[in-house]
């Protein structure tokens, strides 16, 4: 077979793992409400200049900056459990796939 045993049930433990999903969206959300939140602090603290120079300013404030990457950190975390989960749900496919080959004979 192309696909083993042990593959498979590790794919079926990434596909059941629910929990990860949910924990890396809400650490996603999570970030983005955070950051959110200190840009208005970080605007709400600024008394002169135009628009755009406050909003710049903001940008370069150290809470904001951190808080940026914690998005970025949790983003990727998402994106890479959809990888995982794409990649255990091909496995599962292809096991699929094969056992009814297997049945029909075409293996």
């Amino acid at each position: 077979m192309i696909v083993k045993d042990s593959q498979v049930e590790a794919a079926v433990a990434v596909i059941a793992d629910v929990e990860r999903g949910v924990e890396t969206r809400y650490d996603a959300r999570k970030a983005e409400y955070q950051l959110d939140r200190a840009r208005h602090r970080a605007y709400l603290a600024q008394n002169n200049g135009t628009i755009a120079e406050r909003e710049a300013r903001v940008g370069l404030t150290i809470d904001v900056m951190d808080l940026e990457d914690a998005l970025n950190i949790a983003l990727a975390e998402v994106d890479r459990w959809k990888a995982d989960l794409h990649k255990a749900e091909t496995v599962v496919e292809l096991y699929r796939t094969e056992s009814a080959n297997l049945r029909r004979g075409n293996l």
